[in-house]
Formats: C-alpha cells, sequence, structure tokens
C-alpha cells in the first residue's frame, strides 16, 4: 500500500498546487503577446492595404495636374480646367496641406506661363537661361 501511495498522482499534487498562479501568470503573458502581435500584424496589413486604395485615388489626382501642366504650350490650356477641379475637390481627403495649396496656386500659375508663351511666341533659347540663370545667383 505503501509504494501505490507514493506513485499516485496524488504525491505530484502540492508541488503543482502550489506553482499554479506562476503557470497562470505565465499563460496569460504568453497570450497577451500572441494577442499584440497578431493586433500589430492586422495593423500593419491594413495600413498597406489603404495605402494601396489610394493609390488609385491620388493617380487620378497625378495626371490632372500633369494634363494641367502639359497644356501649357496650347492655346487654350482652359480645356483641361474641369478635369483638375473635380481633382482638386478629392485632394483636399487625400493629400496633406502643402499638396492641396500647390493645386490652388497651379492654375494661375499656368494661366500665366501660357499667356507669356502666346505673347512672345518663341522659344527661349539656351544662351537666354543662361543668362537668366547667371542673373538669379
Amino acid at each position: 500500500m505503501q509504494i501505490f501511495s507514493q506513485c499516485s498522482p496524488m504525491a505530484a499534487t502540492p508541488w503543482l498546487v502550489s506553482y499554479a498562479p506562476v503557470f497562470s501568470a505565465g499563460t496569460v503573458a504568453v497570450v497577451g503577446l500572441v494577442t499584440g502581435y497578431i493586433t500589430l500584424q492586422q495593423w500593419l496589413t491594413a495600413r498597406a492595404k489603404l495605402r494601396l486604395d489610394l493609390y488609385d485615388r491620388r493617380w487620378r489626382i497625378y495626371e490632372a495636374c500633369t494634363l494641367l501642366v502639359q497644356a501649357v504650350p496650347l492655346a487654350n490650356p482652359q480645356q483641361h480646367d474641369q478635369a483638375f477641379y473635380e481633382a482638386k475637390t478629392s485632394a483636399t481627403f487625400l493629400f496633406d496641406a502643402r499638396v492641396v495649396e500647390y493645386m490652388n496656386i497651379l492654375p494661375a500659375s499656368v494661366a500665366e506661363q501660357s499667356r507669356r508663351m502666346h505673347r512672345n511666341q518663341e522659344v527661349a533659347t539656351p544662351d537666354d537661361l543662361s543668362s537668366f540663370f547667371d542673373g538669379v545667383g
């Protein structure tokens, strides 16, 4: 009978019971770390998806700005204004304030550049540009 009591699971119970709070706290810590890691991965994935989703919208705004700037040599750059102003309204939600401020200045700059170009009807030569930049520095 004495051998049976030494091998029974009841003999191992006192040390298991005394370390139960340690095992419990360790389990909670491991579960917390795993949960934190999963949360971090989900956040990184969501951030990457947001960038991907915004890319198409931002690209349309970029194209509208590019078309407006490329219209400078044309006699009437206002034909691209409609697409530009539609893109400008959504730019407030997709870009920071610096880009929106640039987009506010861009049409006037394009119109002024177009007026200058068509008033002079001349193409600037490299010598003209070098003399201009010499005066700037």
